[in-house]
């Protein structure tokens, strides 16, 4: 039996989301929660909620084809770099407290869910550079 949940997404820059999900024994219950501070109405909130909702099908569709049945418990910290055309580059994993099979298919989860949508233009505006550099962090409980 595994149990499996993302804790948070740091957007290291005005943003961040909370999404969890659980799994046992191939079956599937989904909570998501999701909060912005500070701006409620900014592009941020309704690009990193698409982010997070893409990785999050990924990571589940890759966890229900293996089948995993493992006690690990943990967290995996993948960090990559979005772009305004919506490419991810430089992905890597900066922790990994569980197998490096568990730790993979997060890697993996990020890379399938790219390209992501263009950036809208107000976002561009307020980050300011040439990308963004997302810190991904999912618990295994």
């Amino acid at each position: 039996m595994i149990k499996l949940k993302i804790v948070s997404l740091i957007m290291l820059f005005f943003v961040g989301l909370l999404a969890g999900c659980a799994m046992q024994n191939g079956s599937h219950a989904r909570a998501i929660t999701l909060y912005s501070a500070p701006i409620p109405d900014s592009p941020f909130v309704r690009y990193d909620s698409a982010v997070v909702e893409a990785i999050e099908k990924n990571w589940n569709k890759a966890l229900k084809e293996h089948r995993f049945k493992t006690s690990s418990t943990g967290k995996v910290v993948v960090q990559f770099h979005l772009y305004p055309d919506g490419t991810v580059t430089d992905v890597k994993m900066m922790e990994n407290h569980v197998t490096d099979q568990l730790g993979t298919i997060c890697k993996t989860a990020v890379r399938e869910s790219a390209p992501f949508a263009p950036w809208p233009s107000d976002m561009v505006k307020l980050v300011g550079r040439d990308y963004r550099e997302i810190n991904f962090t999912f618990n295994y409980y």
